[in-house]
């Protein structure tokens, strides 16, 4: 996956996909002790609106000042990391979003218009909730604390568990996801490693992906268990018993090279079991991770053997 510098990807945000009420004519001046600027600045606009909702949410105590710098970069890495998204420390368009959503539960929770942006009635309405709270301070940041007694869940659940436990299919199929929805690019450099959905990083190749699907880390420093190493944690299974979170596996010795191949099964996409949806960190091609619709057993005719994770929960 390409990445871009902070200030690089600020630019290009769509501003109207941030948050309504911070136009061009500058972000509104709240009260209630956050230092957001009144008027509008040469500093970039989409940046200061990450910056005013991360200190909303008592992320980020520096000035709204729309530059990149080590508070805003460790305040979104919190975020990120709260949030399960990939923790880059940028506040691009993916954590721009969430921000929102999470900005919007707690006005729902406040029962205000649910806008997205953490505006002066926000501001106001979260002091009053901590004056009326035994044991908040008033200080119109919704923080752990104000969103722990608004019933509002500040970082999601890791779904998974402890590496290499019992793991139910709902949940591989999630951590898969976190990789498919935001694409890595193909490598099999283990320092190469990517944050997967758990925060830890793991080799983005094949069994790397699946590795991190299934949670399964032989030692902490494991990036993913190999192609040729798989068969020693999985049961081979037959086409007809496949299931979300189940395999597809070619080893290095059956693939007759020095590497094989494996692939997450999602599911059949006929009746006659012909195609199925696919998970997959991909070489060329793609090189990247992707959801694709997939000739059985693979398209390109070889022969990979459908497999189950012996740590599969039914």
């Amino acid at each position: 996956m390409t990445r871009t510098t902070s200030t690089t990807r600020a630019l290009h945000l769509d501003r109207r996909q941030l948050f309504r009420g911070a136009g061009a004519a500058g972000l509104v001046a709240v009260t209630g002790g956050l230092l957001v600027p009144a008027q509008h600045a040469a500093a970039d606009d989409s940046l200061k609106t990450a910056q005013t909702a991360l200190q909303g949410l008592d992320y980020y105590h520096g000035e709204i000042d729309g530059e990149t710098g080590p508070q805003t970069e460790k305040a979104t890495k919190a975020f990120q990391e709260d949030r399960l998204l990939t923790v880059d420390g940028e506040p691009g368009p993916k954590t721009a979003a969430e921000l929102e959503k999470v900005i919007g539960e707690v006005q729902k929770a406040l029962e205000i218009e649910a806008s997205g942006s953490y505006d002066e009635a926000t501001t106001k309405a979260v002091t009053a909730f901590q004056k009326a709270e035994e044991g908040l301070e008033p200080t119109g940041r919704a923080g752990a604390e104000t969103m722990k007694a608004l019933d509002v869940e500040r970082a999601k659940h890791v779904p998974g568990g402890e590496p290499n436990s019992e793991i139910s299919r709902a949940d591989v199929i999630e951590r898969a996801m976190f990789w498919v929805d935001d694409p890595r690019d193909y490598s099999m450099d283990v320092d190469a490693r990517e944050t997967g959905i758990d925060g830890k990083g793991w080799r983005p190749d094949c069994s790397g992906f699946v590795s991190m699907s299934w949670n399964l880390r032989r030692s902490d420093g494991d990036g993913g268990t190999g192609t040729g190493q798989l068969p020693e944690v999985v049961d081979m299974i037959e086409k007809e018993d496949l299931e979300p979170g189940d395999a597809l596996l070619i080893t290095p010795g059956a693939n007759g090279q020095s590497y094989g191949h494996v692939v997450l099964f999602n599911g059949w996409a006929d009746d006659d079991m012909t195609k199925y949806e696919g998970l997959e960190q991909v070489g060329r091609p793609y090189s990247r991770t992707m959801k694709r619709t997939i000739e059985y057993p693979y398209d390109n005719g070889k022969p990979f053997d459908p497999c189950r994770y012996q740590k599969i929960a039914d």
